[in-house]
């Protein structure tokens, strides 16, 4: 789709031309998706501690959002329910001890977060996507606060302790359900973008340590013979009513999973990717990933390739290009680990120049569309210089997200009447709203582009764009007295189709 002769490229010159073409010669994408994950387990993004007053809760998450708007993200996934609690008040979850010191505590002075983060989001045009880790029951079974309402305490039946932890067995189609009832609550009593789950169905393997869920496949292994296929069943079971349920419910939320990196290995399986000795999601987490995306139950998919390009065993370029071919049509965009610039046991090949080029490997796919970055706090602190790379070299032209037309394919119509005022401080735009469309959809957002030549030559270079706004106005401060600018506005709806046609002025700025 976009640019493969960079490959080639890469591939005779060496991987450093990917810095020095990058975001000059070769025009950037207009679409792609640029989210980054905000974690809340046991504070370590947001809030920075537990029990803070709720100014100081929402004054941290606008500074998060701030700069990451300004590092150019698009989207974030935000770790509403870290184990087994929730960051929102529910009728069937404790609140979360993340947020108020203690399970089942509300934030004091009360407020909704999620109602809160979901309005900041969209104020800055970003998606909100409500990130669950639906398994997870308890982080730490020693250490953990634990509500007297928290089912551990009423159905002891439905969970299993691994390691440290505790777990809901995803093995009782009981507590199947009721995941899928805890999701749902979120996805009808808010605007949000996505539901996203991370990469913990079953537990990663401990060495010598079994999974302890013998009793429920005795119980509910009916017609397996083999417990690692009824495992991934289960899952599997639960990936497809929570689909189900999703697009029955809300058609307009998106549904993506992160999970770990490697399918299979292909000495493993044919079909897997050539990485070695790899621990695998379908023999040791129990997660057909593969399946989920050539069955169409997810919208898209997010693989932790946590690894680094030309890498031995699990190298990043060869897991992009396996990935790439398994998309049936539905997005793929990649998990980069830039929390490794912060790691106390950080590889040597962790520096920002690594992950410019792993973007710049991204774009050059077919089907990838987009990143995902591990985590928030890493931007922000700008370790490595990332955020900067960010900011000026991989993200410094804006980019609309990819569009889903198996959800929604018909575009708004365009925005009316458009004016343009000079002002001592540059040129005011204004402009009405359309007719809802065919599907009845009005415009979400709106695309201001300028161009300098007096006629609209290009909407498909985003370096023409100034602004993606949900308001009907805009100041182009950068505007220079003197010059001739031609300015063009489309309207884009909810699930990002971009109007077909165009409004535009021109206008000597004197």
């Amino acid at each position: 789709m976009q640019m493969r002769w960079r490959k080639i490229l890469l591939g005779l010159l060496g991987l450093s031309v990917a810095v020095t073409v990058f975001g000059q010669s070769t025009m950037p994408p207009k679409r792609e998706f640029r989210g980054a994950w905000i974690c809340t387990l046991a504070n370590l993004d947001w809030p920075s501690r537990a029990n803070m007053h709720s100014d100081l809760q929402k004054n941290e998450f606008v500074k998060i959002l701030n700069n990451l708007e300004s590092a150019g993200m698009n989207a974030v996934f935000v770790q509403v329910r870290p184990a087994g609690d929730a960051f929102y008040p529910s009728k069937i979850a404790p609140w979360s001890q993340y947020i108020s010191g203690r399970q089942g505590m509300p934030p004091s002075p009360f407020y909704d977060p999620l109602q809160f983060m979901v309005e900041e989001c969209h104020e800055r045009n970003m998606e909100f996507h409500a990130w669950f880790n639906p398994f997870r029951a308890l982080s730490h079974i020693n250490l953990s606060s634990v509500a007297k309402d928290n089912l551990i305490n009423s159905r002891p039946d439905w969970f299993f302790n691994y390691g440290i932890s505790k777990y809901f067995d995803p093995g009782v189609p009981e507590a199947r359900h009721f995941l899928v009832r805890v999701i749902m609550e979120v996805v009808r009593n808010y605007d949000i973008d996505g539901i996203h789950l991370d990469d913990y169905f079953y537990p990663y393997p401990i060495a010598g340590q079994p999974i302890p869920d013998s009793r429920s496949f005795r119980t509910f292994g009916n017609g397996f013979n083999d417990i690692k296929a009824w495992r991934r069943h289960n899952v599997d079971a639960f990936v497809e009513e929570l689909a189900d349920s999703i697009f029955l419910n809300s058609p307009t939320v998106k549904f993506g999973i992160s999970p770990f990196g490697v399918w299979r290995n292909d000495d493993e399986d044919l079909r897997g990717s050539g990485t070695i000795r790899a621990l695998s999601a379908y023999d040791e987490l129990y997660a057909d990933t593969r399946k989920w995306l050539k069955y169409g139950w997810v919208d898209y998919m997010v693989p932790q390739l946590y690894w680094k390009i030309g890498s031995d065993r699990a190298a990043f370029d060869v897991l992009l290009e396996w990935w790439d071919k398994q998309s049936s049509d539905r997005h793929i965009y990649i998990g980069h680990a830039i929390y490794l610039l912060q790691s106390e046991t950080k590889p040597s090949w962790a520096k920002a120049s690594e992950f410019v080029n792993q973007v710049e490997l991204c774009r050059s796919q077919d089907q990838v569309c987009g990143s995902a970055w591990f985590r928030c706090s890493t931007i922000m602190d700008n370790a490595g210089g990332i955020g900067n790379s960010m900011r000026y070299e991989m993200y410094n032209h804006p980019a609309l997200v990819p569009s889903m037309p198996w959800i929604d394919s018909i575009p708004p119509n365009r925005p009316i009447d458009l004016k343009v005022y000079p002002q001592t401080d540059g040129l005011y735009l204004a402009w009405e709203a359309p007719e809802p469309a065919q599907d009845l959809d009005l415009p979400t957002y709106y695309v201001v582009y300028r161009f300098e030549e007096g006629q609209v030559n290009d909407l498909n270079d985003p370096r023409n764009i100034l602004s993606l706004s949900r308001e009907r106005h805009f100041l182009d401060l950068t505007a220079k007295a003197g010059q001739t600018y031609t300015y063009a506005v489309t309207s884009v709806d909810r699930l990002h189709n971009e109007s077909e046609r165009f409004i535009y002025r021109t206008i000597v700025y004197e």
